[in-house]
């Protein structure tokens, strides 16, 4: 499978009223990640996918989130906001 990640800050999408968890992204340092998955062989979308991710930095191990599953455009991708550190490194991981 093939990953797309990306990245935007919750300011962005504020007006659109994304709410994961029962929260709203709206602090300066929360990011909303999106992860499209698609099957490698066949290039459709897997829109019925369980995904979570990390992010975490130095000092901080982070926790897993789930990524939950988003329509946009007729298609799935998965989502969840993050809070990023101000400074240090930042390692992401998906699972």
């Amino acid at each position: 499978m093939t990953v797309y990640i990306g990245i935007l800050p919750a300011e962005m999408i504020r007006e659109h009223r994304v709410i994961h968890q029962g929260r709203e992204g709206i602090t300066t340092r929360e990011q909303h990640l999106i992860v499209t998955v698609v099957d490698e062989e066949s290039g459709q979308r897997i829109e019925d996918a369980e995904v979570a991710a990390r992010i975490r930095h130095e000092g901080h191990a982070g926790t897993y989130r789930s990524l939950e599953p988003m329509s946009i455009a007729d298609t799935i991708t998965y989502g969840n906001f993050f809070s990023f550190p101000e400074e240090g490194s930042t390692i992401f991981s998906c699972g």
